[in-house]
Formats: structure tokens, sequence, C-alpha cells
């Protein structure tokens, strides 16, 4: 027998779980508590992975011997929910139910990936790291955080019920059970993955910025050597001493010639050396 309960009803629970386990749901982010009278209380935070940044919404799940009770407000798992056979045995219906919530989640971590990838080429292809491309990568690496958490916790829930329900499941339910544990196993390993993928597309990212930064400092180096003779022409003439040069007709075109002539050869000699 399976009956769906909204949030705001979650308080009937009380009375079938007890009051130590009722109030035991806030403790942790993944709860999966024995019963004195039989069975087990499980809850944990959904975390939708198409959406990852949406805030998180609370799930609980109570299997009795005869009764498996679902108390959540999201339309997705409710929609699952009714799927599954009204006859269906408590312990199989949580695994089942499980099973369908992360039936679909290899291809929401491939469209991640996608995402990534796509991060990547844009970041080897163009000319300048743009700042939007940034703000997609910290978006990404976020996402990231909060699917390797949801799958953590819901692994947690896994290996607990495995323990916990050592005498309760049959090999069907068991086997069932081990297998959704290994593919959570599976699902965690590529957000892992994928989190260190979006590490080194950010280390890409600030290479570029450090690139382009050095860049405009050669540039303004290039500048400042180049006109170094210049800044010393000046310097020299600057001076408040009689040179032979103020009294010369032609010392003023002498000068403008002298910083001419200096300024080609700086500039021949960055460009034969290739240091521009």
């Amino acid at each position: 027998m399976l009956e769906q309960l909204e949030l705001k009803d979650i308080g009937k629970l009380e009375g079938i779980v007890g009051k130590t386990v009722f109030l035991h749901r806030h403790t942790t982010r993944q709860v999966c508590i024995p019963l004195e009278k039989g069975g087990i209380f499980i809850a944990f935070h959904y975390c939708d992975i198409r959406k990852p940044l949406k805030n998180d919404e609370h799930v609980y799940m109570c299997a009795l011997p005869d009764k498996m009770y679902l108390v959540c407000d999201n339309k997705h798992i409710k929609e699952l929910f009714k799927g599954i056979d009204k006859d269906t045995p408590s312990y199989s219906a949580i695994i089942a139910l499980i099973s369908l919530i992360t039936e679909r989640d290899v291809e929401g971590l491939e469209k991640l990936e996608d995402n990534i990838t796509s991060l990547e080429d844009k970041l080897i292809t163009g000319k300048h790291p743009d700042r939007d491309t940034g703000n997609s990568i910290v978006r990404q690496r976020n996402s990231l955080l909060k699917i390797k958490r949801y799958y953590e916790q819901l692994g947690i829930v896994t290996s607990d019920m495995l323990e916990l329900t050592r005498d309760m499941l049959d090999p069907g339910q068991r086997a069932a059970l081990k297998s959704l544990d290994r593919r959570l196993d599976h699902l965690l390993a590529s957000a892992l993955t994928l989190r260190d993928y979006t590490t080194q597309v950010r280390e890409a990212y600030q290479a570029q910025i450090d690139i382009e930064q050095n860049q405009i400092m050669k540039i303004f180096t290039v500048i400042t050597a180049v006109f170094l003779p210049q800044s010393l022409i000046v310097g020299w003439y600057g001076m408040n001493f009689d040179m032979p040069e103020y009294l010369w007709q032609y010392g003023y075109i002498y000068v403008i010639a002298l910083s001419i002539i200096t300024l080609g050869i700086c500039i021949f000699i960055f460009k034969y050396k290739k240091w521009y």
C-alpha cells in the first residue's frame, strides 16, 4: 500500500515513526533510521541536476511492513510515485522511486559536460577572456558542488539501508538495492570528474588572463624602453649649462634629428630581436 502526503501534512508521520525519529529528520541532510515497529524512515534533500542552483526540496519516505509513505511537494517526484504499482512492497517501492529519480541523471551530467567543453572551446578559440565566460565557469563549479553533495547523501542513504534492512529484504530486493547503490557511486564519480574538469577550465581561464596582462605589461615595457633615449636627450639638453648647440643655428634641427634617429634605431633593434 502506497500513500503520498504533502509537506504540510508531515505531522501525520510523528505517530507512525515516533517523536524521537520524527525530530531527528532536521539533524542532518540525510537520514536513514530503523523504526521500533519495524521498517525504516528516510529523509534527504532533492536536487534537480538540470537546474541544480535552485533551492533543494525536502523528501521523506517511511517504509513499514505493510505500507509506504512519501512526503514531498516536488511535482516530478510525485508523478514518478504515481507510476509505481500500489501493491508494490514498501521496500521495493523506495528502491524503485530512488531509481526513477536518478534514472535520467546520466543525461543531465552529459549535458553539463557539453557545457563545460563549450566553455573550454570558447577559451581556446577566443582572443580575449571575457567576464561572461568567468561567470559561467563559477556557475558550473557551484552546480557540480551541489550535485556532488546530492549524490553523497543518496549514497549514504542507500548504504545505510543495505545495513539496516539486512534481514528484511528478499534476495531480489537486496540485489536491486545493491544495483542502485552502485549506480549512485557511478554518478558521484562522474560529478567529481566533471568538477575536476571545471577546475582545469578555470585554470585555463586564469592563465589566459595572466597572459593578456603580461602582454599589456610587455607593451608598456617596450614603449618605456623605446623612449628611454629621448628621455636622456631631454634631460641632457635640459641642464642649465651653456652648450655649443644653443648657439648653433641648426641646433634645434639637430636635436630633432637625433631624437628621430635614436627612436628608429630602438624600434629596429626591438623588431630584429622580436621583443614585441
